[in-house]
């Protein structure tokens, strides 16, 4: 399974969720997971600990994705990450992914919000010609109580035709780093 982590934002968070999601698979999960790096900062394996580093492999890609390049990591692993970087990269890996997880900060001013949905979307319009079986996820994340979500950014994403919106505090959690196996 292909999961990509996305968005069109320079920041940390779709960094630090994609490193939690892959964390989570292999240690609460067991899972065997590489968390494939295609962000050209390769932010990812810094902020990998040396105890994730025992259970999680990480790869800086090189070379131009491909689906045979993808086709082989699954045929070793279990659970593919992939921690992108913004423009062609991620529209490339949009097109191989099983699975495409955009998370949006609580404290993204909504404006910022909206102008970043509208790329996402048309990056995910762009890819379904290619990737019809694409599921395209969206969540906000919140560091801290949950009820500071503010629900107008909430519906805003919940309006998308091309995202479903996840509304899971387990699933903050996990994206966020902050679940534990007692949670899980």
């Amino acid at each position: 399974m292909v999961y990509l982590i996305g968005g069109m934002k320079y920041c940390l968070t779709k960094t630090r969720a994609a490193v939690s999601f892959a964390c989570y698979q292999a240690n609460i999960n067991n899972l065997k997971v590489v968390l494939l790096d295609l962000d050209p900062k390769s932010i990812s394996g810094k902020l990998l600990t040396p105890e994730n580093l025992n259970s999680i492999d990480h790869i800086k890609l090189k070379c131009e994705l491909s689906k045979e390049y993808l086709d082989k990591l699954e045929m070793t692993y279990d659970v593919v990450v992939i921690d992108s970087g913004l423009g062609y990269k991620q529209e490339l890996a949009m097109s191989f992914a099983d699975t495409y997880i955009v998370p949006f900060n609580v404290n993204d001013l909504g404006l910022w919000l909206v102008w970043t949905l509208t790329k996402v979307e048309t990056m995910i319009r762009n890819v379904q010609g290619v990737n019809p079986d694409l599921k395209c996820h969206s969540f906000l994340v919140s560091e801290g109580d949950r009820s500071s979500i503010d629900s107008e950014l909430v519906k805003v994403l919940k309006k998308s035709q091309y995202l479903t919106y996840l509304d899971s505090p387990a699933l903050n959690q996990m994206l966020t780093g902050t679940l534990t196996k007692d949670l899980a």
